[in-house]
């Protein structure tokens, strides 16, 4: 699977053609993490979005009275850290790996970099997150 193709999994990309899917792939970066190592920290600033291409993480808040509470459960192909693409707002949770995982990233800085230098992206961005909207209120509605 290449990685246009991973993308394109994810909401936020899934309406893009196939062109524009290989250029953001151009400066998708590889990276692992061991067991037990923390991704993001909850609080720290984001720099970008992850893709799990193999291995699994939780995605966790820590809560003066609790401790720590689990909030998901990720496995390959699916992602977190998408927001500080658009975004450089501190990181709402913090993600762990449960085991060796491997990621496919994407930088916020080069990623908006590229919207820059083809809008059409934005555009098709912007259209389906106001599907989701769309989605979101329709549910609200019920």
């Amino acid at each position: 699977m290449s990685i246009g193709e991973l993308l394109a999994d994810i909401w936020l990309f899934s309406g893009m053609d196939s062109e524009h899917l290989e250029k953001l792939a151009t400066f998708a970066f590889t990276k692992s993490f061991q067991t037990g190592e923390t991704i993001l920290e909850k609080g720290r600033s984001g720099n970008g979005l992850y893709v799990i291409v193999s291995g699994q993480v939780e995605v966790v808040e820590t809560t003066q009275d609790e401790g720590e509470r689990r909030l998901a459960t990720l496995g390959p192909r699916e992602f977190f850290g998408e927001m500080a693409l658009l975004d450089d707002q501190p990181r709402s949770a913090t993600v762990k790996a449960l085991e060796d995982t491997t990621c496919v990233g994407i930088d916020r800085w080069l990623f908006l970099s590229q919207l820059q230098r083809d809008p059409e992206i934005s555009i098709s961005m912007l259209r389906t997150m106001a599907q989701r909207i769309r989605q979101a209120d329709a549910k609200l509605s019920q």
